[in-house]
């Protein structure tokens, strides 16, 4: 759990969000399926706004670092993209539907 999102439970749903816009993201668009995605698009994505400006990248970093500890994503260093892995995708494809109104 990082120091800014104090909350596990919205860490945790925080994570799994990220993962899901990636997601569907990567269905929709092949150059995401191949070249992943630039987390600022994510967080835009996800809409929340209770965040100040100045700690997103902190976010971002706590959301990537748990990701990629859940082998769910790749983060690539040169690009600064993040890109689904197989494990991730499985796992959107039995968690992420649900969400597909909120976040799709």
């Amino acid at each position: 759990m990082s120091h800014i999102i104090s909350n596990p439970f919205v860490e945790r749903d925080m994570t799994d969000n990220f993962v899901c816009v990636l997601y569907f993201c990567d269905h929709n668009e092949l150059d995401i399926r191949n070249n992943g995605m630039d987390p600022f698009t994510i967080w835009e994505r996800l809409g929340y706004r209770a965040f100040d400006d100045s700690i997103v990248p902190i976010i971002l970093n706590q959301l990537i670092h748990n990701n990629v500890n859940r082998r769910f994503i790749e983060f690539n260093t040169l690009t600064r993209r993040v890109i689904l892995t197989r494990e991730g995708r499985q796992w959107a494809d039995n968690n992420c539907r649900t969400k597909a109104g909120v976040l799709g």
